[in-house]
């Protein structure tokens, strides 16, 4: 008895449809995506194609500044109307044109190449495990860099961040190892670029946070950490009574926000290219950011 055919292949209709499933995985030619919040050296993305995290949080990509050309690698709010970045890659080398490329280096690492395959950026990891890795954009807008056996984060966003921070951030401060995660402002609103304001814990007897302008002089002073919030800002305790945190363990200083607010509750804190620091969030009835408090210069 001659055997039947397979309908599933002998179909022209169904034939095209699992052509279109096939297509639909793929990220953009010539690489196939297994997931849509993974890179890794061979499932990459090319300007303008981006990635969203699992839960469609945070967008990373390729994007131009307002009133530039420039191009950049960055990461973004997805779910808000008006594009706004959390974290630039190559903040001093831009693109200057769509042929970048953001993908992981033979050497382990993550990359920003032009067209001639320059490197405008890397996580600069040193490891002897780091050649076998992939990168995720997480929930939080966090980007990972790990080590695919042992499922350790090699490098990530949040220890490297731009001018904002987001719930999941984490300033810190250790005071033997002078280790410390601060914000950096951009140097204009149209160029992320490192600015002349950064922000960071600094502690002398009670942490406190601080603006230096140039690194070295001293712009703003939040006053002393009180258990609650810091003195000098006191509308942190009317928007948020016993919402941030700051833990002191081993000489390290780690301020925190609770990782559950959303976009709406608690946006993002900013240090603006003027040296303000903003606390912000998403107002979706007038689909715009609005501030809880701003932090001007008092010294």
């Amino acid at each position: 008895m001659k055997p039947k055919n397979n309908f599933a292949f002998s179909h022209p209709l169904l034939l095209l449809l699992l052509l279109l499933l096939l297509l639909s995985f793929t990220c953009f030619s010539p690489t196939f995506c297994v997931a849509n919040d993974t890179i890794t050296s061979e499932i990459f993305i090319k300007d303008p194609a981006s990635l969203i995290s699992s839960s469609s949080s945070f967008q990373l990509g390729f994007f131009a500044p307002p009133n530039s050309t420039s191009r950049y690698v960055g990461i973004w709010y997805n779910n808000i109307p008006s594009q706004t970045i959390v974290w630039v890659a190559n903040r001093e080398n831009p693109l200057k044109d769509a042929s970048g490329i953001f993908t992981i280096s033979k050497d382990g690492n993550l990359v920003v190449l032009d067209g001639d395959d320059t490197v405008l950026w890397s996580s600069n990891v040193s490891s002897s495990s780091k050649t076998n890795t992939s990168a995720r954009i997480l929930d939080s807008g966090n980007l990972v860099l790990e080590d695919n056996a042992s499922g350790k984060i090699l490098w990530e966003s949040f220890k490297h961040p731009s001018d904002k921070f987001l719930p999941s951030m984490k300033f810190m401060t250790n005071t033997r190892t002078k280790e410390m995660i601060k914000l950096t402002s951009w140097n204009t609103p149209s160029n992320p670029s490192t600015g002349n304001f950064s922000v960071a814990l600094e502690v002398v007897s009670l942490p406190e946070a601080v603006i230096w302008n140039n690194d070295d002089n001293v712009y703003w002073r939040s006053g002393p950490w009180n258990g609650q919030s810091f003195i000098g800002i006191p509308e942190m305790d009317c928007v948020y009574l016993s919402g941030f945190n700051l833990v002191i363990q081993n000489q390290e200083y780690t301020f925190s926000v609770p990782q559950n607010y959303s976009v709406e509750e608690f946006g993002s804190l900013f240090l603006t290219s003027q040296g303000n620091f903003v606390q912000s969030y998403w107002n979706p009835q007038e689909r715009n950011w609005n501030f809880n408090w701003i932090a001007i210069q008092t010294v």
